[in-house]
């Protein structure tokens, strides 16, 4: 039996992808779910059906940049989902529109529930997208969940982002609470170990030297305090190689500093910025690279491809040249080391694209 992923139908879905499609656009329901592992293209599933949708068309998510994901996809119209009821509230969302909500197990009871009332009364389809075994919004989860038992949902089963067939099974089984999958991940030479001061200098080493490569890199920390002084000793090494200016510096989130050439991470949406096209706005976890240091701010670009020498987009209000932001301590943080926790880690990347 063919595997799904090796299985094709027009516009390049794989088949249950085209199922999915088919059965949320088809249904006599006011919402549908639709559930899946990370990367099994549901998001992909959401874009194939605004396409089809034969009336207005709005995504959301609960974080910013998650609904730019959907924009980035090809949903032209995007909120995050407390811009989207603040729309319900006053009229704006038009009556028979389609509803793709991405991310689903993070929108909380409260606020599903009334965009599920205003889809029944205006003629509206809400298509509800996530994995309910990820984490569940904070102020009051499991609606996806409730809602998945209830009316039933479209399983997308097969994630297609990794390459070795023995990492899409491990990970499948990580999901499922399958503690031994982790053996499998140690066979082939994933987990490593050593003393904590050992282990911090070993990664600060092989950041750096992947950084250099182009190579991509994910660095995490267990808590804040090794991440920023992970975060401290990378800037300095790629102050030594001449790759972060030296000179004059700002203080950034928990006293950090950053100058000319470091990659920090935005922490606060800022709707009034452009960040690199028309209508995407500055988002938290928005990766940003410093390209002067002024008396009057910083002067910075959002990182398309944050590899070395890669392309970047200007920050700015419309209309005016690339933008000199004031310094908040605040809103910024040095991005190369992180915490695991609530937000999702793989849209925040250390140095580069996974």
């Amino acid at each position: 039996m063919c595997e799904a992923r090796e299985q094709s139908a027009p516009r390049g879905l794989r088949i249950d992808q085209a199922a999915a499609v088919w059965h949320v656009l088809t249904s006599a329901r006011t919402v549908e779910v639709i559930t899946g592992p990370a990367g099994t293209g549901k998001t992909r599933v959401q874009a194939t059906a605004a396409r089809i949708w034969d009336g207005p068309v709005i995504g959301t998510a609960t974080s910013q940049n998650a609904t730019n994901e959907l924009r980035a996809a090809g949903i032209r119209v995007v909120a995050n989902t407390t811009r989207l009821l603040a729309d319900i509230q006053h009229g704006r969302i038009p009556p028979g529109s389609l509803i793709l909500a991405d991310e689903g197990s993070m929108i909380s009871i409260t606020h599903l529930a009334a965009i599920s009332e205003y889809a029944a009364r205006n003629r509206c389809k809400l298509v509800l997208a996530g994995d309910q075994e990820q984490l569940a919004a904070v102020e009051g989860g499991g609606a996806m969940m409730l809602l998945a038992d209830r009316l039933g949902y479209v399983q997308l089963a097969e994630p297609v982002r990794f390459t070795a067939a023995w990492e899409r099974a491990a990970s499948l089984r990580l999901r499922q609470g399958d503690a031994t999958a982790l053996d499998e991940y140690d066979q082939h030479g994933r987990i490593r170990g050593a003393l904590p001061d050992h282990a911090t200098d070993q990664a600060a080493r092989a950041y750096a030297a992947s950084y250099l490569t182009g190579r991509t890199v994910l660095l995490m920390a267990a808590d804040w305090a090794r991440c920023r002084e992970l975060s401290r000793r990378i800037r300095d090494d790629l102050i030594h190689l001449g790759l972060v200016d030296a000179g004059r510096a700002i203080r950034i989130a928990d006293g950090a500093e950053a100058s000319a050439g470091d990659l920090i991470i935005c922490r606060a949406n800022d709707h009034h910025l452009e960040a690199g096209e028309p209508g995407r706005a500055l988002a938290n976890g928005d990766m940003l690279r410093i390209e002067a240091v002024t008396r009057r701010g910083i002067m910075v670009r959002r990182l398309l491809d944050p590899r070395p020498g890669h392309r970047a987009a200007p920050v700015h209000r419309p209309g005016l040249p690339l933008r000199r932001l004031p310094v908040s301590r605040s809103g910024l943080r040095g991005h190369r080391a992180f915490r695991p926790g609530r937000h999702r880690l793989h849209r925040h990347r250390a140095g580069h694209r996974r």
